[in-house]
């Protein structure tokens, strides 16, 4: 997504949520400069998901039982899966497989998403201004990562639009031409699932967020041609992605 496109949401994440752009562009200098060795390229990212399906794994309140469907198929091996954040534990529980791709702004379980990092998956970090801290302390610790903002990009560290961490994530398989997309534990309605989490003394902001999000998705997803499917267990319909059981993927694969 180019910045110009993206920029409209931004002001409106900044109005409807209080961040602060000086303090946003401040994070995602130091974002840059701790990634500033051993940070994989923008191409590596690219091979990674162009022209292949991306499984992505939100942290919502249904993930555990799309995980099991997701066991009984035999779709697993043949995604690139992008598990965001808590999905990662997730992932880990019930299917003992790691994920090709995570996608954090380190809030999800750090333990799980440093061994998962050991074992090979990529760590794609967000920084902002409430994390900054984390981001000096952890980021040094994974072995393959880049870094995402939602200000502009600079070395190291991109914007390929979205929010929270599951928009995000679609938002990147649609910029880098997934072959199509596939979301499980994507659930909008407003339930916490036991990996988002999420304190209980914020949840009523996390569920504003998530209506956000659901909108930006649905907007940013009609500028692409790629297939889009929603496999979320009893989730809300998204605009632009078809409703579809794991069983019926696993035919079109």
């Amino acid at each position: 997504m180019e910045y110009k496109d993206w920029l409209p949401y931004y002001d409106q994440i900044v109005e409807k949520f209080g961040y602060v752009q000086e303090k946003e562009h401040k994070a995602a200098e130091i974002l840059s400069l701790v990634l500033r060795k051993n940070a994989i390229k923008y191409n590596d990212l690219k091979d990674v998901i162009e022209n292949r399906p991306v499984l992505i794994l939100g942290a919502g309140g249904t993930l555990d039982k799309d995980l099991i469907k997701l066991r009984q198929t035999k779709c697993l091996d043949k995604f690139v899966t992008v598990a965001t954040d808590g999905a990662t534990s997730g992932i880990m529980d019930i299917c003992m497989a790691y994920p090709d791709l995570i996608i954090t702004d380190l809030d999800g379980k750090l333990p799980d998403i440093i061994n998962a990092s050991n074992k090979g998956s990529t760590i794609i970090v967000h920084g902002n201004e409430q994390n900054i801290k984390r981001v000096v302390d952890y980021t040094p610790r994974f072995t393959k990562k880049l870094g995402t903002t939602w200000s502009t990009s600079r070395p190291n560290v991109h914007n390929f639009g979205g929010f929270l961490d599951g928009d995000r994530a679609i938002c990147m398989a649609l910029s880098l031409n997934a072959e199509f997309i596939v979301t499980i534990g994507m659930d909008y309605k407003g339930f916490i699932g036991k990996y988002s989490r999420t304190p209980i003394r914020i949840r009523k902001t996390k569920q504003a967020k998530l209506k956000f999000s659901k909108g930006l998705i649905e907007k940013v997803r009609e500028k692409y041609k790629i297939k889009c499917y929603n496999s979320t267990t009893n989730g809300m319909n998204i605009k632009g992605f078809k409703k579809t059981e794991l069983e019926e993927i696993e035919k079109i694969m």
